[in-house]
């Protein structure tokens, strides 16, 4: 009998260590998991920061190439419209934007922005609605 203790006591501690090791193995486990996670979450969120990043230039080229776009036409319609020169042309386009409360002292000015404006903004808009949004 004494024998038959030996092995018991011998097979439970066999046992007690498998079941030591396979817990250690398990938590080696959940660890690496979780590990695979924090890097998951942080290359989504590199991701995401990267689109913001991309969004905020990508919207500074669109207001830059608008306003290009915006003196770029005004150009092409005083220089065929009232033969003016591109210092002319950008100038009045300048002027028409920055000084928006002054039109009423200068009607004539007010027509020909007004002229400007209603020859440009439907072309801007048809523009923003096909590719504005999507950024």
């Amino acid at each position: 009998m004494g024998k038959d203790k030996k092995k018991t006591a011998a097979a439970e501690a066999a046992a007690t260590a498998a079941l030591a090791s396979s817990r250690a193995a398990v938590d080696a486990m959940r660890a690496a998991h979780a590990a695979r996670i924090a890097v998951e979450d942080l290359k989504k969120e590199q991701r995401r920061t990267l689109r913001i990043e991309l969004r905020k230039k990508a919207h500074f080229l669109l207001s830059v190439l608008v306003i290009l776009v915006y003196y770029g036409a005004g150009y092409l319609y005083y220089s065929d419209a009232e033969g003016w020169d591109l210092v002319d042309s950008v100038y009045f386009a300048v002027v028409t934007v920055g000084r928006r409360r002054r039109w009423l002292a200068a009607p004539l000015v007010a027509a020909r922005a007004l002229t400007t404006a209603l020859r440009i903004a439907p072309v801007y808009h048809d523009w923003l609605r096909r590719f504005g949004p999507h950024l």
